[in-house]
């Protein structure tokens, strides 16, 4: 368990950013799904379109250069967000049922709380920090199925 005192009693300026995982294709998986806030509300995008979150774990390395992984921890959590618009809404079916293999008979809403703990192949990509262009965070940009 972590100490807070010693945290806290750390110099703020040896503080490090964690190391970021390398750019490539990931094994992931859906930690969790949110759709609602506390109040039980819609999340909705700054635009006041729905939107769903997803908690992901990063937990293998499928494509990319192993060396860079040195230093990184896995897992590692990273965030995958949807924006629900009419323009969006296949890039999402097609998150729920190709990549995580869901049942493309089921309503979105059936769906949604099956995701959790369901495998996909998560691209990652560095991007520089909107505060910070110095340093880079990564993110997952694409998904797809996992190879056979």
């Amino acid at each position: 368990m972590v100490d807070l005192t010693d945290l806290m009693n750390r110099p703020a300026g040896s503080i490090e950013a964690p190391k970021q995982p390398p750019a490539g294709t990931y094994v992931a998986r859906v930690m969790k799904m949110q759709n609602k806030d506390e109040q039980g509300q819609q999340l909705v995008s700054q635009a006041g379109n729905p939107k769903v979150n997803f908690t992901c774990q990063l937990e293998a390395l499928l494509e990319g250069d192993p060396s860079l992984l040195a230093g990184v921890e896995l897992p590692f959590t990273l965030m995958y967000y949807f924006t629900l618009t009419e323009k969006n809404l296949y890039r999402f079916t097609q998150f729920l049922v190709r990549d995580l293999g869901l049942d493309p008979n089921q309503s979105m809403t059936a769906l949604l709380p099956q995701t959790v703990g369901q495998l996909f192949a998560a691209t990652v990509a560095l991007e520089p920090g909107r505060n910070d262009p110095n340093n880079f965070y990564a993110g997952i940009k694409g998904s797809g199925p996992l190879p056979q």
